[in-house]
Order: C-alpha cells, then structure tokens, then sequence
C-alpha cells in the first residue's frame, strides 16, 4: 500500500468480489481450514504434515484463535485510529504497508458478548454506507475501540 497511512480504508467485503494486486485480502485462519497450498504451508502447517516444522503456531492453533474474533470487530479495529497510529510508528517502511506490518497489530481479546457491541456499530455504518457522511458514526465506532486498549 503505497498510500500513506492517513489514508488507510479496511473494507468489508461479503460478495467475494476479485481484485487486483493492488489491493489485499485479509481472510481468517478458520475460513482456509483444509486448505493446505504452497504459499499458506509456508507459513503454517497442520500437526500431520511432514516437513520441516515451521516456526510458530500450528494451522490448528491459528484456526482456533481466529475463530475467536468476528471479522467485523476486527474490521472495527483494522480502521481505527488505534491501529493508524500502531502502524504509523511499527511499519517496516515509510512508504509501505505489508502484510506482516498488520500480523504485529495487538487486538484486543474480549468475549463474543463484548464483540457483539463493536459489531453491531459496524453493521449500522456498513447498513448506512448509502449515507453522504457517517462520520459521526464512524467517530463513535472509534472511541469504543480506543476504549477496549485503553481497559487493555
């Protein structure tokens, strides 16, 4: 992503639309579960693959902690200004954001129950998105997210 980080969108995408490369897919472990290509053994293997064993977490534990987290309240967290600021002063790059830029972001670990709130405010903007300004909305959305690193 060549654009700087103020300008930094994370869209939800629900229609498994094609895109190019100059965009990125962020896709939850659990969502590739079976899946066992190339590019995503390399960084992950299940326990029955031979090889060599890959540093980190197995494809089982990466599957089982993302189940944990809607994508909507990531998506919550991925557009703050929480998650801005992180990669504004982590990035590998002063121009660029890669992939592994991302993976470093902390998220906060709440209950279903507590995601469910995030959540909900995102459906409002995305149910709302036919709408000239949700900046309000998206304001709101922002200070729950501060809030859950700040409890952190």
């Amino acid at each position: 992503m060549s654009a700087g980080t103020d300008q930094l969108r994370v869209v939800y995408d629900d229609q498994q639309l094609i895109h190019n490369h100059s965009a990125w897919s962020f896709v939850p472990w659990h969502s590739l579960a079976g899946v066992t290509n190339r590019s995503i053994t390399k960084k992950a293997k299940y326990r029955w693959q031979r090889g060599v064993p890959t540093l980190g977490p197995t494809r089982e534990e990466l599957e089982e902690t993302s189940r944990r987290f809607d994508t909507k309240y990531l998506l919550a967290i991925m557009n703050s200004t929480v998650a801005r600021d992180y990669l504004r002063a982590n990035r590998r790059s002063n121009l660029h954001l890669y992939p592994d830029d991302w993976k470093q972001l902390p998220v906060p670990d709440i209950p279903p129950a507590e995601q469910a709130h995030i959540v909900e405010a995102v459906d409002h903007i995305l149910d709302s998105c036919h709408e000239a300004d949700a900046t309000a909305h998206e304001a709101a959305l922002d200070d729950l997210v501060k809030e859950l690193y700040v409890r952190a």
